[in-house]
């Protein structure tokens, strides 16, 4: 397969390990192992709709302030291969985006970033829907002129080519990989205890943490055996009861013991564009009850491979807890099925996937 360079268009670096951002690295470090040249850039100063100097003032001087203390002008969580650029800068202009075959955008902000470097192209330029971000102010006619920009749209899952689709664009589904070599069954799912319960805990309200615990108290009033493993990127949540356990930043192996540990793997997300956890943890055997929700339709289905309940719902969340752990036939052939299907999204699948497709297009076809 021929080579190409490609430069990846990131929001500010960020301590917290998000998804989105672990998907750009994955994909990043597969390119670098194939020998294409990488770049990443950070844009370190939000984008803001205003023209007002005192804030574009402001954004240049903490810009400059973070250069001089050498603060998130890199990734920490995550390693990256040896070769590939990072840079940071506090807007994207023509001069400072690094010469690439490829352009890839990975948000909503940093897509129209892209589009006004005058760079941008419908050969060279694409832009990874990875959700429906109309959630900090946007609004969502903002996301939605963000699809009709010239650039080749990529989905993450059938929910966003929807959303996509309804500008009168086309998008690639490309469905995030999960890391199936670090994700799997150690512990039968059989043998397991069936009152283990995990959760991802996160700040951000559509992920709906406060809706899973409330379900799983409801569940532990039916189950008082019920035990509770919660894991994140931030510290302890004061609302975590103390007879649930915490991890903060646990390294893969350590999160794959968590999951198999575990029977059941709850969320309540209340907007995914794909859904990483939930994957993870079909991966590792664990039986899915979670929000019937676009993103997590690629691999939740309904008395198959999980248990849906629909958003906001927390007492239907606790009745799918509490079916799981009271019927084992059921646990079992959910958790078994949801593992068969997720070894689908394979990291060689989606990589392959978007070498093909970035590949044509920047050739005109002829790969």
């Amino acid at each position: 397969m021929r080579k190409i360079s490609v430069t990846f268009i990131l929001p500010a670096v960020t301590r917290n390990i998000i998804g989105g951002y672990k998907v750009i690295y994955e994909y990043a470090n597969r390119l670098a192992a194939d020998g294409n040249p990488v770049s990443i850039v950070y844009i370190s100063c939000r984008r803001w709709s205003t023209r007002n100097l005192l804030v574009k003032v402001l954004h240049w001087g903490l810009y400059n302030a973070w250069r001089l203390l050498g603060v998130y002008q890199k990734v920490e969580w995550i390693s990256l291969r040896e070769g590939i650029r990072e840079v940071s800068v506090p807007r994207l202009t023509g001069g400072n985006l690094p010469v690439a075959d490829a352009y890839i955008a990975t948000s909503v902000d940093t897509a129209y970033d892209l589009a006004e470097t005058g760079r941008s192209s419908m050969r060279n330029s694409f832009y990874l829907v990875q959700g429906f971000e109309s959630w900090g102010g946007n609004g969502e006619e903002y996301v939605y002129r963000s699809y009709r920009l010239p650039m080749n749209k990529i989905a993450v899952s059938y929910f966003l080519r929807d959303k996509i689709a309804l500008c009168g664009e086309s998008s690639e589904v490309i469905a995030n990989g999960v890391e199936l070599d670090k994700f799997f069954i150690r512990i039968p799912v059989e043998t397991r205890r069936r009152y283990g319960i995990t959760m991802l805990y996160h700040k951000d309200s559509l992920k709906g943490f406060a809706g899973s615990l409330s379900a799983v108290l409801t569940a532990r009033e039916s189950f008082p055996g019920i035990t509770l493993k919660v894991f994140g990127s931030y510290e302890r949540p004061k609302e975590l009861p103390g007879w649930a356990e915490y991890y903060c930043r646990p390294d893969k192996e350590t999160l794959c013991d968590i999951y198999n540990s575990s029977a059941v793997f709850v969320s309540a997300s209340r907007s995914e564009g794909f859904g990483l956890t939930p994957a993870e943890a079909m991966a590792c055997g664990c039986a899915v009850a979670c929000t019937d929700i676009g993103g997590f339709r690629m691999f939740a289905f309904q008395d198959k491979t999980a248990l849906l309940s629909p958003v906001g719902d927390n007492q239907a969340l606790a009745g799918n807890i509490i079916r799981l752990i009271s019927d084992d036939e059921l646990r079992h052939r959910i958790a078994r099925s949801g593992n068969e299907l997720i070894q689908n999204f394979s990291w060689e699948k989606a990589y392959g996937h978007l070498m093909e497709y970035v590949l044509k297009t920047v050739s005109g076809g002829a790969v």
